[in-house]
């Protein structure tokens, strides 16, 4: 279900098929021979190798024009609005930089704990995309919210036409062509105004929302610098308007903009200042490269003054040593080879698989993906069969020997053991975080687990008790403080349950209790495990411990929904146990008079007298 190289693939080719341009398609990369022999359009280098891979303002899109920009096909509109679709479900943002909101959820609006309980739409809203570790994902963002500027900006600033006799690229001598070239050079000073500030806001976006520290992190804080390094460099608007000639409306004049010293030397005074803000904050993060990012910053503080750039080195010295050793420990204790994140998120070993070991239980996943998704990981997956969790065996079909089943379970068991160990680490706050950064970092480490393993149970369970003890700074600190007390009185307690169901708003996502945002995580879990007896248990033990009076019965409607979509005897036992408890022995009959129903435990208890 969050399949990230999938979703990958799939922007990238709606971005192919949504260009307007030769300019647009081309930083989509070249066709493989793959996609050349299906006849569909080709995805770009996933390794993400080039300098820029086409996040950077090119030429050709400040001379769009409003025809050409809003030129797009029915077809083209709608691969816009799956774009936008999976960077709101993946990534958790709107294309505006806004967090994202599902279904019929309302800016500022209010979520309590029982309608994130049932209802899918504010669960994600609350948590955000789960994919925001994804820095592929974030990178095509950024192209496309590129993509959107120029183009905004083409409809919004008109570039006005030329008066009868003006020539460009030379000295005017009329009044009118001086008037004519001023008021150019005033079109193409907003354009690139307006682009830019578009472009840094999503890069500013991309980093608040966890891509600043995700694994390979040093892919977009190199582009975002060698984006704020091309304002000032020189541009060749000439061979960008032969390649948009062709693209262009008949009869379409597009008229290059006339050189503008004062926009130039403003521009590199805001560069300056971009730079140096990019720089400080990317050499506190531990990444790859950090080393040669350092120097980098070094040169650039030291080139624009020498006694200014030894005293801001001396400052930011000891933080870049700090990641630095971040950087090196983290490595040590876990790797991206060893957590295997790119795998398909597959069921366990052993469930729902013909010939399987005897005694193994079930999920009884159905259609959920069960050998189904198994086959696809072991013939295609990057880290093949076995290694994958079993994979390959398990969906080819073949009955799995002892020695077979038990080594999957065993691979199955390190990889697991390793994300542990992960979120673990992450959890003693190595880089000496503020409370909130901390819980971003671990629940970020949850989230990338859960992308690999969401048919696992215990992954989404583990995720939803770290949240409920731990997520929040001021809802934890309250329950731990009335836990360590000895003579805690009834009304601490009720104060630390009430900051735990704290009601999150929508639109804010630091907002909400730990209450809120655990069972926001059990019901993501119960997406993906519909049948999953724990799941549902621990979300309805949440809501029965931390909502007082009437509210109790959401705990109740949480069950009644699980017996209703996956009937085991099980889901009615806990089901009954609690409506006994908050509605009373008649309440709880009536339970076991439907579980005799739906269950078919006998022939007469399909009776309507019954």
């Amino acid at each position: 279900p969050y399949a990230v190289t999938h979703y990958v693939q799939l922007v990238d080719m709606f971005l192919r098929l949504g260009a307007l341009t030769q300019d647009e398609e081309e930083q989509c990369g070249t066709a493989s021979p793959a996609m050349i022999a299906m006849g569909t359009s080709a995805l770009s280098n996933l390794a993400l190798t080039t300098t820029d891979q086409g996040v950077a303002v090119t030429p050709a899109s400040m001379l769009l024009n409003a025809d050409l920009a809003t030129s797009a096909t029915e077809r083209q509109k709608m691969y816009d609005s799956k774009l936008d679709r999976i960077f709101q479900m993946c990534l958790g943002v709107n294309m505006d930089g806004s967090p994202a909101l599902h279904g019929e959820v309302q800016t500022s609006q209010t979520i309590d704990a029982e309608s994130v309980a049932t209802s899918i739409d504010s669960a994600r809203t609350v948590m955000g995309g789960l994919c925001k570790h994804s820095i592929e994902l974030w990178l095509l963002f950024i192209r496309k919210r590129t993509w959107d500027a120029s183009r905004a900006a083409a409809v919004e600033i008109a570039i006005p036409p030329p008066p009868p006799g003006y020539t460009p690229g030379v000295a005017q001598v009329s009044v009118i062509h001086q008037q004519y070239e001023e008021s150019l050079r005033s079109a193409y000073r907003q354009r690139i105004d307006l682009i830019r500030e578009k472009v840094t806001q999503a890069y500013e976006t991309a980093l608040e929302f966890g891509a600043g520290f995700a694994q390979n992190n040093h892919l977009i804080w190199k582009r975002y610098v060698n984006f704020v390094k091309s304002w000032t460099e020189p541009v060749n608007y000439s061979a960008a308007a032969m390649s948009l000639a062709s693209w262009m409306p008949q009869g379409s004049v597009t008229v290059l903009p006339p050189a503008d010293p004062a926009h130039d030397h403003s521009t590199s005074q805001k560069q300056l200042a971009q730079l140096r803000t990019i720089y400080q904050r990317g050499v506190t993060h531990p990444m790859t490269g950090l080393d040669q990012f350092w120097q980098e910053y070094e040169a650039f503080e030291r080139s624009h003054s020498d006694s200014l750039g030894t005293i801001l080195v001396a400052e930011w010295l000891p933080k870049y040593q700090h990641a630095r050793s971040i950087y090196l420990e983290r490595n040590r204790v876990w790797t991206v080879h060893e957590l295997k994140g790119g795998r398909l998120a597959v069921p366990p070993v052993g469930c729902n698989v013909e010939g399987a070991v005897a005694g193994v239980s079930t999920s009884g996943m159905g259609t959920m993906g069960g050998t189904g998704a198994a086959g696809v990981v072991g013939a295609g997956d990057d880290f093949g069969g076995e290694a994958a969790g079993g994979a390959g065996a398990a969906g080819s079909g073949k009955p799995l020997s002892d020695s077979e089943y038990m080594a999957q379970m065993e691979d199955e068991r390190v990889v697991l053991s390793k994300w542990r160990r992960r979120a673990a680490y992450e959890r003693t706050n190595p880089e000496r975080l503020s409370a909130t950064d901390h819980a971003s970092r671990v629940r970020a480490s949850y989230s990338e687990e859960v992308c690999a393993f969401a048919r696992h149970p215990e992954v989404w369970y583990e995720w939803s008790q770290w949240e409920l003890l731990h997520g929040g700074s001021v809802a934890a600190s309250t329950v731990s403080n009335s836990a360590n007390t000895s003579d805690a009185q009834p009304s601490n307690q009720g104060t630390a349950s009430a900051a735990l169901i704290t009601p999150a708003k929508a639109g804010d996502a630091k907002s909400g209790g730990n209450a809120i945002r655990a069972v926001a995580v059990l019901g993501l879990g119960m997406e993906s495990l519909p049948d999953s007896a724990l799941l549902a248990q621990a979300q309805a033990e949440i809501l029965e411990r931390h909502l007082a009076g009437e509210s109790k019965v959401a705990c109740i409607k949480v069950l009644e929904q699980f017996v209703k979509r996956s009937p085991t005897t099980l889901g009615f036992v806990l089901l009954q146990r609690l409506v006994r408890r908050h509605q009373g022995v008649d309440a709880a009959r009536s339970v076991f008079s439907n579980a005799r129903r739906t269950l078919q435990v006998r022939e007469e208890d399909l009776s309507s007298e019954n």
